[in-house]
Formats: C-alpha cells, structure tokens, sequence
C-alpha cells in the first residue's frame, strides 16, 4: 500500500461504505470504491478475507484500467 500512497483511512473508507457491496471470488472479497481527490480519480480494488471478526487486507491499488471482461456493445 506504501507504493501508491493508500492510507489505512482510505481502505477503511472503501470497505465500510454500505452503498457498495463487495463481490465474493472464492474465498476472498473484492470492492471497488473512490476515496475522495485522491488516485487520479481511479478507483481503489481492495482484495480482502474475513478472518473471525477481522478482515484482513491482502491487496490494495488503484485500478488504472477498465475490467477487461466488460465488452463494447457498439460491436456487438
């Protein structure tokens, strides 16, 4: 997290944000959310797990580019 400057605040901020609901990819959880005027106005993908009543954060970084899964309906 040192690398891109995150803050533990702006984890925090992301994953306790009510209005979005992380998505679940095995056994880790996935959240995108925007600390306010910071990362360029990218997102943050936070990559985390529920360890008893602890999350523990295993990545974090700004995502700089958009999901590859999402196709271009206009070629469609």
């Amino acid at each position: 997290m040192e690398l891109y400057g995150i803050d533990e605040e702006d984890i925090e901020k992301v994953i306790s944000n009510e209005s979005i609901k992380p998505e679940k990819e095995g056994n880790r959880f996935v959240t995108l959310g925007q600390p306010e005027n910071k990362f360029k106005n990218f997102p943050l993908k936070i990559v985390f797990v529920y360890e008893g009543d602890e999350i523990v954060i295993i990545s974090a970084y700004p995502l700089k580019r958009k999901d590859k899964g999402v196709k271009n309906e206009s070629k469609l």
